[in-house]
């Protein structure tokens, strides 16, 4: 209970004592009776009339403003009143009276002249708060500061997204994402970074999975073998570090091809399940070199050895189920050797193929592989076939 609450029942006590006195005292004043003809008594102001010299005290005494290093004690003097008023709050019992008697009386005060300033200690695990904090010198502690981690290459972000989306397909089985608009940022953020995608060296390489880095070699392939439009320069920059070596500039297959440029192309690459698919693939290729002639090569005898130059190639053909990746059908590497008096500029190769009846309903990715046995440079191209059930399903445009 409070000191005040104690106080009440003594301060009605001592009130009642003293008008019992007042009651006995004669009404003619204090002291008894006065005698004639003497001069009234001055009234007795109280506390003024306590003092032994009997010169009335005054009642406002001038308020003089401490000094600083008083100022600094009283500050630590209400921080002790009031650390112990809370100790004595959290002290006391919940189930204590309301009575004088029941609680035990409190500890007089310290009169230290110079108290020391509170020492407050925090728990374990917890900062320094309240006055604890403006007491001590030490400033409250704060959560310890962790390094942000570093930011991803945002290539990598972005390659995963763009792969992602390229795996995506609609109710109608169709990409959700085109080849053009998955390369397309690749290539503005980084060029040649997804020409580059499987060389150890590259970020790409490290921190794509296998199927993400297929995903987007394949998109890049097909883009490059069907630009249907596209810049010369962003095809350029696509190519990336394949463009010092050979490339596929076209692969397409065909119903009939006559020369250089000069084909007649399937409307579209859909065939039907269980029938025969025979087809010409027609490569276009680029950025191959020229070697001398060899006597084993098919040279022209009627022209000396040494001023004719040879184009050394190989290709290859693989046949790839779309979602999963698995190998349906492969014709390894088979070369070819062209001979003449000078280097040619373009050149192109073909192939006829007939694909097994057995292959089942769904999406596939012919892979093309050029090799330039003279440089040791390659290049891929895909060209994507569909296998249908129903004759009506063969699509007669793109």
């Amino acid at each position: 209970m409070p000191n005040a609450q104690r106080a009440i029942p003594a301060c009605k006590c001592l009130v009642a004592s003293v008008a019992a006195l007042v009651a006995a005292i004669p009404l003619a004043g204090c002291g008894g009776p006065r005698p004639a003809g003497a001069p009234p008594r001055e009234v007795n102001s109280g506390l003024a009339r306590l003092n032994d010299s009997g010169a009335a005290a005054p009642i406002n005494t001038p308020v003089v403003d401490p000094s600083e290093a008083e100022k600094e004690r009283l500050v630590a003097r209400a921080a002790l009143d009031l650390e112990k008023v809370f100790a004595t709050a959290n002290a006391e019992p919940s189930g204590a009276s309301d009575g004088a008697g029941d609680a035990a009386p409190s500890a007089p005060p310290a009169a230290a002249s110079e108290p020391e300033a509170p020492v407050f200690t925090a728990q374990p695990g917890e900062p320094s708060a309240g006055l604890a904090s403006l007491a001590s010198d030490t400033p409250a502690s704060t959560p310890a500061e962790t390094a942000p981690p570093l930011p991803a290459d945002p290539i990598v972000d972005l390659a995963k997204r763009m792969a992602g989306l390229l795996a995506e397909r609609d109710q109608n089985g169709k990409p959700v994402l085109t080849d053009f608009a998955a390369m397309l940022p690749l290539e503005t953020m980084r060029p040649g970074a997804v020409a580059a995608i499987n060389d150890p060296s590259s970020p790409l390489f490290a921190e794509l999975t296998e199927q993400e880095r297929k995903t987007l070699s394949d998109a890049r392939a097909r883009l490059l073998a069907s630009p249907n439009g596209a810049s010369e320069d962003f095809l350029v920059s696509l190519r990336g570090a394949q463009g010092a070596g050979v490339r596929i500039a076209r692969s397409v297959l065909c119903t009939r091809v006559e020369g250089f440029g000069r084909f007649d192309p399937y409307p579209a690459a859909t065939f039907v399940a269980g029938q025969p698919t025979r087809a010409i693939v027609y490569v276009e290729v680029e950025g191959f070199e020229a070697r001398p002639a060899r006597e084993s090569d098919p040279v022209q005898r009627t022209i000396p050895l040494d001023e004719q130059v040879a184009v050394d190639l190989s290709q290859e053909l693989a046949l790839f189920h779309d979602p999963d990746g698995l190998l349906a059908w492969r014709r390894p590497h088979q070369g070819v050797v062209e001979v003449s008096r000078s280097k040619r500029r373009d050149f192109y190769l073909t192939q006829m193929i007939e694909l097994p009846r057995t292959l089942s309903i769904g999406r596939y990715n012919l892979k093309v592989t050029v090799l330039d046995r003279t440089s040791g440079s390659q290049a891929q191209a895909i060209i994507p076939i569909e296998v249908v059930a129903d004759p009506t399903l063969v699509r007669q445009g793109p």
